[in-house]
C-alpha cells in the first residue's frame, strides 16, 4: 500500500515537472519571437533613420543627392538585405507580424527612391535568391 501511494505522488510530481516544462517552452518560444520581431524593427528604424527626410516621397530624386548618392544607395542594399530576411523568416513567424512586415514593404516599393533603387541593384545582377527577386518583382514592385 505505501509503494502505491509513493507512486502516486512520485505520478503527480513527474506530471507537474512535465506541465512547468511545457509553459517554459511555450514562454520561451514567445520570448524568442518578442526579441526577432524587436531586433527587426530596431534594424529597420536604423536603416530608416540614415535616408535623407523625403525619401519616401514621390518627388524623391536622387539628382538632388549628387554627393550621398552612394550613401543613400548602400543603405537602400541594407534596407533590400533586411527584406530579403525577413521574407525567408516568413514561415516562421506568427502570420500578422509578417502581414505586418509585408505591407511595410509593399508600402516602401510604392515609393520612387526604392524602385529606383531596386531597378539599379537588378541591373547590376546584386546576388538576391531568386524566390527573393521573383517575390519582390512580382508581389511588390508592381503594385
Amino acid at each position: 500500500m505505501e509503494t502505491t501511494i509513493f507512486q502516486w505522488i512520485g505520478s503527480g510530481f513527474t506530471f507537474i515537472i512535465i506541465i512547468v516544462m511545457i509553459v517554459q517552452y511555450v514562454l520561451m518560444k514567445r520570448q524568442i519571437r518578442l526579441t526577432l520581431y524587436a531586433e527587426y524593427t530596431k534594424r529597420y528604424q536604423e536603416i530608416i533613420f540614415r535616408f535623407p527626410v523625403d525619401i519616401f516621397k514621390n518627388d524623391f530624386s536622387y539628382d538632388n543627392y549628387l554627393v550621398e548618392k552612394e550613401a543613400i544607395l548602400r543603405n537602400m542594399r541594407v534596407y533590400f538585405d533586411l527584406c530579403s530576411e525577413e521574407y525567408f523568416l516568413r514561415n516562421k513567424l506568427d502570420n500578422k507580424v509578417w502581414k505586418e512586415w509585408e505591407n511595410g514593404m509593399i508600402a516602401t516599393f510604392k515609393c520612387p527612391a526604392f524602385k529606383t533603387a531596386w531597378e539599379i541593384f537588378n541591373s547590376d545582377k546584386i546576388d538576391y535568391f531568386d524566390t527573393f527577386k521573383t517575390y519582390i518583382n512580382t508581389k511588390m514592385y508592381f503594385k
